[in-house]
């Protein structure tokens, strides 16, 4: 634990997962160094930017808010994005932050933010689409840094244990909105996790430089993907994935739910623990 110039105690970085899930039980959040090696980030980066610049080229591009690029459904665009997702350490930290191995990817999505754009800039948890509060985590999210995520970027900004307390009120006049927050500096290849009952925003962008980074998201098998796999994975896809990693692109049945039937007779996506027969509408 370090204390910054305004007095907030905030997590010191680490790269020991049981450290890392003591930070985000104490402050709603943990920096992870050296979550992969500097020439996968540099990997990652290249293709980011290669989807992002071709999308944009093409018309495809998806604007978040007006500003910030995002590369949605990264599972679909490269090999990288599910090696990433199946990171032993970053299930470690979903399971940790969620509390079993039932969890499921909610979202996987790279964010391009160019020199005086800006982000979310409202003061916002990400659990608010429940509209109650929860006495845990639902979701957790592991921000990975690519390239220049920084204060001068404007990387995410969090407030310190505010998981443990009411929500943010949204109203732009309110204190909530100028709560002191932190941000940090990243190199490439260090991961900003945090559950999503944490306050948090991103700043304006007042460099020269893009920051790039990954967003993948978990949530609790309860909760509906907000990119929804089962229905928008591509097919090819789809055939090249091991049972483990269906399972945790959502390609499980929990309980009873998530269930999905095949769309024609040759339809082989199934879940991994249960399979249902193709029936169409039937008449005598």
């Amino acid at each position: 634990m370090t204390t910054t110039s305004a007095g907030l105690e905030v997590p010191t970085p680490t790269n020991d997962v049981s450290q890392g899930l003591e930070d985000l039980a104490r402050f709603g959040f943990a920096i992870h160094r050296g979550l992969v090696s500097p020439e996968e980030a540099a990997r990652l980066r290249d293709r980011v930017l290669e989807q992002g610049a071709l999308e944009r080229e093409r018309d495809l591009v998806r604007q978040s808010y007006n500003t910030m690029q995002t590369v949605t459904f990264l599972p679909n665009k490269g090999r990288c994005f599910i090696d990433l997702i199946m990171n032993p350490t970053v299930r470690a930290y979903a399971k940790g932050v969620l509390g079993h191995n039932l969890y499921k990817v909610f979202a996987q999505d790279a964010v391009i933010l160019e020199p005086g754009k800006e982000g979310v800039s409202m003061m916002h948890i990400d659990q608010s689409l429940l509209g109650f509060p929860t006495p845990r985590p639902l979701i957790m999210n592991m921000m990975l840094a690519l390239e220049n995520f920084d204060r001068e970027t404007g990387s995410t900004r969090l407030v310190p244990a505010s998981h443990l307390g009411p929500v943010p009120d949204m109203d732009p006049a309110s204190p909530d909105q100028t709560r002191e927050a932190v941000s940090f500096d990243l190199e490439p290849g260090t991961a900003l996790i945090w559950e999503r009952r944490t306050w948090h925003r991103t700043g304006e962008n007042v460099s020269d430089r893009t920051r790039c980074s990954i967003a993948t998201l978990f949530c609790d098998p309860v909760i509906n993907q907000k990119t929804v796999l089962i229905a928008g994975l591509h097919d090819r896809v789809f055939e090249t994935l091991n049972d483990e990693e269906k399972a945790v692109l959502g390609f499980r049945d929990v309980y009873g739910t998530n269930m999905i039937c095949p769309r024609n007779p040759e339809d082989t996506r199934q879940h991994v623990n249960r399979t249902e027969p193709y029936v169409p509408e039937l008449h005598r």
